[in-house]
């Protein structure tokens, strides 16, 4: 169940960065089908390559299957070049993402100065001796951020808002936008939001045999939503 929650984490986590890219798209259903098609290609291919070499190796780290498939010195640098290629491009993508998530909130700064900056700090972490050793821990954090998130999310569009946003109305900046909840924050989200990252941290103490992943989210959606329900008003976004 840990395994699941981690290959969840990673996925959730790349929800709230989809619409980074797919706002290019023609239309709603092009954005749809190229993010599923994209994301059950790659990621699926990957996974399924990556756990019949840690079988056929008994090493799930691939640089360890590498070197225990027996390779001539030029095919591991070569491969050994691959991985540092995907490892960069993926990251990439990740510091675009937050550079546009950081001007959303501070309109004023510069995408490319961010980058560049974020991306200066986070290679100097990188480099930190046994850093990699504690990357299971950091996909369980960032589990217990998105998995709650992404819940709340899609219980606002699909079952609050039922799939009606009003584009120009996130943009009015004041009270008298209709997404404007209390000074700009949707406090019961938040603090569900909140709630739903402590609890997927619990929930493996107390039952670990379910994961944290699928009862978080189940969990999560139905307080969301019987909140709402009860206090919000779906026509105003107040």
């Amino acid at each position: 169940m840990l395994g699941l929650d981690i290959l969840a984490a990673n996925a959730f986590a790349w929800g709230p960065m989809v619409c980074d890219y797919t706002r290019y798209s023609k239309n709603a259903s092009s954005a749809s089908w190229g993010t599923f098609i994209g994301s059950i290609t790659g990621a699926a291919g990957f996974m399924f390559v990556g756990l019949v070499s840690g079988i056929a190796t008994g090493s799930p780290n691939p640089v360890g299957m590498l070197v225990e498939a027996g390779m001539s010195t030029f095919m591991l640098v070569l491969l050994l070049l691959i991985l540092i290629l995907a490892g960069i491009t993926t990251n990439v993508m990740n510091i675009y993402s937050s550079a546009i998530s950081f001007v959303n909130v501070f309109p004023k700064a510069k995408p490319w100065k961010i980058i560049g900056v974020v991306g200066i700090i986070v290679t100097g972490i990188a480099l930190i001796p046994g850093l990699i050793g504690h990357f299971i821990s950091f996909l369980i954090i960032v589990g217990s951020i998105f998995v709650p998130l992404i819940a709340i999310m899609l219980v606002d569009f699909f079952l609050i808002k039922k799939q009606e946003v009003d584009a120009k109305q996130l943009f009015v900046d004041n009270s008298g936008s209709r997404y404007w909840f209390t000074n700009g924050f949707n406090v019961r989200a938040i603090v569900i939001w909140v709630l739903g990252a402590v609890l997927y941290n619990v929930i493996p103490f107390v039952a670990p045999t379910l994961g944290s992943t699928l009862p978080c989210f189940i969990i999560v959606a139905v307080v969301y939503y019987a909140v709402e329900k009860s206090f919000g008003n779906k026509t105003s976004g107040k």
